[in-house]
């Protein structure tokens, strides 16, 4: 009984550990600007690349994988300046935008919503090496 109980415990963490990504509409998204970033709060409406169409789907689908299993990171926010702002729109025409922090030099990519200063969010190794390739750095 107890170890049944256990399972079921550790299942109820898990559950809930898989949505503590950013928000990032995941399979919802129909088009992705990135742009070099001007600063905190905004995102610079001069991208120099966009993904949008069929012939994207998969980019998009690998970006918004990687802001959407983000993991948040605990404490007081201080960092550089961002390097990118990406900019989702999905289907219904809501926008989500993100600083973004991307170094080959570094493992792990940082995001932060535009409007949740407050808060970052580390991108797993593998969606860094994702946003590596797509973004050409």
């Amino acid at each position: 009984m107890n170890r049944w109980l256990s399972s079921i415990g550790m299942l109820l963490i898990v559950v809930a550990l898989a949505g503590c990504g950013a928000d990032a509409p995941a399979g919802a998204v129909a088009k992705v600007e990135i742009s070099e970033s001007r600063g905190f709060g905004s995102f610079y409406p001069e991208p120099f690349v966009t993904y949008e169409g069929e012939s994207s789907a998969a980019t998009i689908e690998r970006i918004a994988k990687a802001i959407h299993e983000a993991e948040k990171q605990p404490g007081i926010v201080n960092v550089a300046e961002p390097k990118y702002d990406m900019r989702l729109t999905s289907r219904d025409g809501s926008t989500e935008a993100y600083h973004l922090w991307l170094d080959a030099r570094f493992e792990h990519a940082t995001i932060m919503n535009v409007e949740e200063t407050h808060y970052i969010y580390r991108v797993s190794a593998e969606s860094t090496a994702d946003l590596l390739e797509i973004i050409g750095e």
